[in-house]
């Protein structure tokens, strides 16, 4: 991939050519192809605005086109351990595969400043369009476009550490960039929040749309970031009491098939099979090579086709009490008989759950018998048995997070009632007992349990300084390889070398 970047005139033209002007219709990503849509009707006209917007949602799908974007928000933690068809040890394992050369790290930089470059035009040109007199139009499309600007900004700086902060349009990358101050990156991002939160509805009626409720969210991750505590205490609070939202009764409802844009999700990216070409690869990551053992057979009830990527970690499972309701609904650890006609094993039958002791030698547990998560996983909806990528919207954003960031900023307010108030919904929703104290410790369990493999566990143990420590302590496959200077990825080279921009720590 180039390190330059597409002039405005050339993403525009593609982007409309591609994504056409989308108006309010059933699904957020219809297309209405166009044989010519001129550059100057996007960056001039309500239409040409409001289809640029929709472009900027390519971006957070566009994350989990390739299977090592998955890897890229996964990887790494203490809560995942990698599976033997893993494709990046270098996410993974820190190992000397992360570099400047990573594929990852380099596509998603570019990507990201690509994006943000686009969010960027919007932001400049939507000011001088005129509207008609109808500014709650013209504030929502801006809105839009601050909220992904700060999205971008939000998690560039904290992946990477150091950054460039670009709030202009420009047509080529500058030709000397150094590392923007984190105060004025984070001055940027909480008023591009705040403005989307004053200028977007609740609901609308596309889903996957940004809402007032994705910017509050992603609001309240900020101000724990900056250690803000009362406005992420307030923030969160508002955004559960306030919002349309809510707990669903049981865990399982939430990760159900055809069920992603449920009342607790807050914000879920969208994958149109009639409008894409490809979806993404989390229905299948986790799950291992189940169906090459005699007697199992390949179905969406034992897991839709493997992969063997991903799975839990022990310590993981080792945080669920045995009557967890969580552990059942999101996991999956044992595999039946099911295929009689290719002979089962003596003295086994037809349901018996398959045991490494059935066979002699017995089968490589980490190839065909591992755990699987199974939030992402999809029943033949929109895809075959043996289809590998799926069109499962992706919660990225949901409520029970919310309640822990809530929980987690009235504990470090000292207010231990109100952090118990919060975080107690959670527990009993599990069927597990309410807490009576809760600490930094305890936070992060309860956090592993309930938002295990949804893209926020390496940020959130950077944030609190317990990366390193994690990994160390709970992920023996990359304990002796991780540095304390790993809490950065690496600046991609090319982008160095053409720019001078500093490389990270770790990587010189």
């Amino acid at each position: 991939m180039k390190t330059y970047l597409p002039t405005p005139a050339r993403w525009l033209l593609s982007l409309l050519l591609l994504v056409g002007l989308t108006g309010c219709g059933e699904g957020f990503l219809e297309e209405e192809p166009r044989t010519f849509v001129s550059t100057e009707t996007v960056l001039n006209s309500p239409e040409g605005l409001e289809g640029a917007v929709v472009a900027l949602y390519d971006f957070p799908t566009w994350l989990y086109h390739s299977t090592r974007y998955s890897y890229w928000f996964i990887s790494g933690t203490d809560v995942v351990r990698v599976g033997p068809l893993h494709e990046d040890l270098g996410t993974a394992l820190y190992n000397s595969d992360l570099n400047p050369q990573h594929p990852a790290s380099r596509e998603y930089w570019n990507q990201s400043f690509q994006t943000l470059y686009r969010a960027n035009a919007i932001i400049a040109a939507a000011p001088n369009v005129d509207f008609g007199g109808d500014e709650a139009r013209r504030n929502r499309i801006i809105a839009e476009a601050r909220f992904f600007r700060a999205y971008i900004l939000f998690y560039l700086h904290q992946r990477y550490g150091n950054i460039p902060l670009v709030t202009e349009p420009s047509e080529t990358i500058r030709e000397k960039e150094q590392p923007a101050d984190p105060a004025d990156i984070y001055r940027v991002i909480v008023e591009d929040l705040q403005f989307a939160i004053n200028n977007l509805d609740w609901t609308y009626d596309q889903p996957g749309r940004i809402t007032k409720g994705a910017a509050m969210h992603l609001l309240a991750k900020v101000y724990l970031v900056l250690q803000n505590w009362q406005q992420a205490a307030q923030t969160a609070e508002t955004l559960i009491q306030q919002g349309p939202y809510r707990l669903l009764d049981d865990p399982a409802e939430i990760f159900a098939d055809n069920n992603e844009n449920n009342e607790e999700a807050i914000w879920t990216l969208q994958f149109d099979p009639q409008a894409d070409n490809y979806g993404h690869f989390l229905a299948v990551m986790f799950t291992p090579l189940y169906d090459r053992i005699q007697g199992v057979r390949r179905s969406f009830e034992q897991g839709g086709r493997p992969w063997a990527r991903m799975y839990p970690s022990a310590y993981l499972l080792s945080l669920f009490d045995k009557n967890d309701r969580r552990l059942k609904a999101w996991y999956k650890t044992h595999w039946v008989y099911d295929a009689p006609e290719e002979g089962l094993p003596p003295g086994r039958q037809v349901g018996d759950t398959v045991r490494t002791s059935d066979f002699n030698p017995p089968p490589d547990s980490l190839l065909y018998l591992h755990p699987a998560c199974k939030k992402y996983w999809e029943y033949g909806s929109t895809r075959t048995i043996n289809q590998a990528d799926s069109y499962k919207g992706i919660i990225r954003y949901r409520l029970a997070e919310t309640y822990l960031i809530a929980a987690e900023a009235y504990m470090r307010l000292g207010d231990q009632a109100k952090a118990l108030e919060y975080i107690n919904p959670l527990r009993r929703r599990a069927g597990v007992p309410d807490l009576t104290e809760l600490n930094e410790d305890i936070l992060l369990e309860e956090h592993a349990r309930e938002l295990a493999f949804e893209q926020d566990r390496w940020f959130t143990l950077k944030r609190m300084g317990r990366l390193v420590q994690h990994v160390r302590l709970y992920n023996p496959q990359a304990a002796s390889n991780i540095r304390e200077c790993h809490v950065n990825m690496p600046i991609p080279q090319d982008f160095v070398d053409l720019t001078g921009f500093p490389q990270n720590d770790c990587y010189r």
